[in-house]
């Protein structure tokens, strides 16, 4: 058997589905970490990106790098 047809019968079998460690609670299981990793990127990201916004408007050290401060949306900073 190969790749395919091993995918499509592990696909078809409905053991596969359910329980712990079916497909639907590796899905959610995934979608969790997911959202906990985008969550402690933006607790990174935001304050770094609005400082150097902040930085970047008084005039100094951040004159050569505006990519990295013009995301800032005005609601965050």
């Amino acid at each position: 058997m190969n790749v395919i047809e091993r995918t499509f019968a592990f696909l078809g079998d409905g053991t596969n589905w359910q329980g712990p460690q079916g497909i639907l609670a590796r899905t959610i299981e995934h979608l969790g970490i997911t959202v906990f990793a985008v969550a402690i990127a933006l607790v990174i990201a935001v304050p770094l990106v609005c400082g150097l916004g902040i930085l970047a408007a008084a005039g100094t050290l951040c004159w050569g790098l505006p990519p990295l401060y013009a995301p800032c949306p005005p609601w965050v900073c």
